[in-house]
């Protein structure tokens, strides 16, 4: 039935002769549905889902969804629009967002679902950082939960970078040492934190002391200063009285950080180093700058911050300078720092940072005319962040921080035009290469050379029904026994599959160079819901697996664990049309036969159709099963073609009893030559 090997010919018989056969077990082309169905090779098929091809003879079956592990419900809203997977610690979680706008964590362990965000949310990304929690990016606003706080949402939006002196340099009045000071604020944001930075501007001897010498290094050290302002004798009278001082050093000390509690700063008063002992000085203090503590959220770059006394009376002003991220639709962690988009530019913090765009955080903006509108995704991998156009790719390297001047710089080149991405959902990584989506197909990245790999399924990319939406593909690597397969997620109108035709959620599958179709829309209405498709880490099994979002009621939003299910799924395989390299002939089946291991007893749950150039086949009849003994078959059956030029079959397998199909085959006869 087949050659050495295991390799397949199309007709053993070779030239149509009287008893022509095609059979289907080499499974190494994997399926394409694109051109004609008679065109394919002998070891491809048309259609093959829900089984899974690993090698000759071994179309394994595939697990059933699951049913759903977790349900919320919002006002004005249920079907999914993003979701992400990420993992706090060892617990997984997936973060969902529906179309009424509301943010959603569930943790995959207990299944439990939490609302993070009520409304609003338009187009969400997040990405993971640092295994503690996530950072949410939307044209709306900027957020982490779990980062600075364990399972809390925080919003970082118009952060406050930096703060400019009013006026210029020095900056404000200069005050004795002791003066209490405090915080005055005119602001329009909340939750930051500052803290005023002062320096020693002047310094007089108000009690000379005892047993000094000459060249005494004295520090003023009260008020825990970051780094002491210090004094030089340069004269002493009578037992070592000093007389003389002078090579004032600053220092730097902490100043006010609040509106309420009032800061003294360095008095004079308590001196340390030297021989003698009982100096005091009176001296004069002035601000320097301003420390962030905490960078809050919400704030404009008119907003003031002043010290004021007790009294009060202000004695300088700062000008607040914000991160300018007011929202944006790409975030993604990069050598140490968050780089968030929007539009054409790119938000980056400070090093070690997700909510400090001060120090040596740095904007920059892509006017290159290669950027059509506005940037879609920002993904790093190996050494590069890339970041997407809807028809071009960039990659950033080199990222380094001067000594000297303390600011970034890096490397930016373009890779690619052409080609990009509308779904920055759909971008992952595959080994070394990134997959993902563009409007023309499914791609991999290696480097800077991309390789497309969906032409053998480019009917099924160009019957995408949202493809011009932003996350039409959900992209995400799935392990599965054994086999990594890179996996996209999409609607698609339904001409392929030999069912009625219509709209359909299929997760594609690609491995080894084989395309195959893992369907979870068996029982379950998915139609009305955009896909959603993320690869999580379990923390008892560490390997991916597929998170599935959808809608099935219509007014809930459900989550599904791919694979998950107690059973094998139900299958569709569709083999070529065959010629029987006798393409000028009629043709009619007499026998269908189906190879496949039995794994429980009963019916084997399998039915077939004859397929031609003229029409898909009617059901025929199902393969009988022998005995009820689990264990490998080979089932035979008549069957009916009707007269055609080309002949083959669609096979149908409801998943309860096969968990591997290891052969299809028909046995045809010549009937009558258009040539004679």
């Amino acid at each position: 039935m087949s050659t050495p090997g295991g390799r397949v010919k199309g007709s053993m018989s070779g030239g149509g002769g009287p008893q022509p056969e095609f059979h289907l077990r080499d499974f190494a082309g994997g399926m394409h549905c694109y051109g004609d169905r008679e065109a394919l090779r002998d070891e491809e098929m048309w259609w093959c889902e829900n089984l899974l091809p690993k090698t000759a003879g071994n179309l394994a079956n595939v697990p059933i969804t699951s049913s759903a592990i977790a349900t919320f419900t919002d006002a004005g809203g249920a079907s999914p629009i993003y979701a992400m997977g990420f993992a706090i610690g060892t617990v997984p979680y997936v973060f969902v967002v529906n179309n009424s706008g509301a943010g959603w964590v569930v943790n995959l362990n207990t299944h439990v679902a939490t609302k993070i965000i009520n409304s609003g949310l338009t187009q969400p990304f997040a990405t993971q950082y640092s295994n503690t929690g996530i950072l949410i990016i939307d044209p709306s606003g900027y957020w982490d939960w779990g980062v600075t706080t364990p399972l809390t949402l925080t919003p970082w939006n118009n952060s406050v970078a930096s703060f400019t002196p009013v006026g210029g340099t020095p900056i404000g009045t200069t005050v004795f040492g002791g003066t209490a000071l405090h915080h005055v604020l005119t602001v329009s944001g909340t939750g930051g934190v500052f803290q005023t930075l002062y320096q020693v501007t002047s310094a007089t001897i108000s009690g000379g002391g005892t047993g000094y010498a000459v060249g005494d290094v004295l520090s003023f050290t009260d008020n825990t200063p970051i780094s002491n302002a210090q004094v030089t004798v340069t004269a002493i009278g009578g037992g070592g009285v000093i007389t003389g001082i002078g090579g004032l050093i600053p220092g730097s000390y902490p100043g006010p950080n609040s509106t309420s509690g009032f800061v003294t700063g360095p008095t004079g008063s308590v001196v340390s180093g030297g021989t003698g002992t009982g100096a005091s000085f009176a001296i004069k203090i002035q601000a320097t700058g301003v420390k962030i503590l905490n960078p809050g959220h919400g704030y404009s770059n008119s907003d003031i911050l002043s010290d004021a006394t007790v009294v009060p009376i202000v004695i300088n002003f700062f000008n607040f300078v914000t991160s300018g991220v007011i929202g944006g639709v790409a975030v993604e962690t990069y050598a140490g720092r968050v780089w968030i988009a929007s539009g054409r530019s790119v938000f980056v913090t400070d090093i070690n940072s997700y909510n400090s765009f001060g120090g040596a955080g740095l904007t920059f903006t892509i006017n290159d005319a290669y950027l059509y509108n506005a940037i879609t995704a920002l993904f790093a991998a190996n050494n590069y962040l890339y970041i997407f156009g809807i028809n071009s790719i960039d990659a950033v390297s080199n990222v380094t921080v001067s000594a000297t001047t303390g600011l970034t710089s890096f490397t930016r080149i373009n890779i690619v035009q052409g080609i990009g991405t509308n779904s920055p959902a759909s971008v992952f990584a595959y080994y070394r290469s990134v997959a993902f989506f563009d409007l023309s197909g499914f791609y991999i990245l290696n480097g800077a050379t991309p390789e497309k790999i969906s032409e053998r399924i480019t009917g099924i990319v160009t019957a995408i029904t949202n493809i011009n939406t932003v996350n039409s593909v959900y992209g995400g690597v799935v392990n599965l026994q054994g086999e990594l397969c890179a996996s996209f997620s999409f609607l698609v109108n339904d001409s392929f599959s030999g069912r009625a035709a219509g709209t359909r959620v299929f997760t594609a599958m690609y491995v080894r160079g084989r395309w195959w179709i893992y369907n979870f829309n068996n029982t379950l209405n998915f139609a009305t819901a955009t896909p959603a498709h993320v690869s999580v880490v379990t923390s008892s099994t560490a390997l991916s697996q597929l998170v599935q979002i959808g809608n099935p009621s219509g007014t809930t939003t459900s989550l599904f664990i791919g694979f998950g299910g107690g059973g094998n799924a139900a299958w569709i395989l569709r083999t070529r049309l065959w010629d029987g390299q006798a393409i000028l002939r009629e043709k009619q089946a007499l026998n269908a036969a189906l190879a496949a291991i039995m794994g429980s007893t009963g019916g084997s749950g399998c039915s077939f159709k004859i397929d031609t150039e003229l029409a898909d086949g009617t059901l025929q009849t199902s393969f009988p099963l022998s005995d009820n003994t689990p264990a490998y078959r080979l089932m035979v059956e008549a069957a009916q073609g009707g007269s055609s030029q080309y002949i083959g079959m669609t096979v149908n397998g409801d998943g309860t009893d096969t968990t591997q199909v290891k052969l299809v085959a028909l046995k045809g006869k010549t009937d009558r030559s258009f040539l004679e």
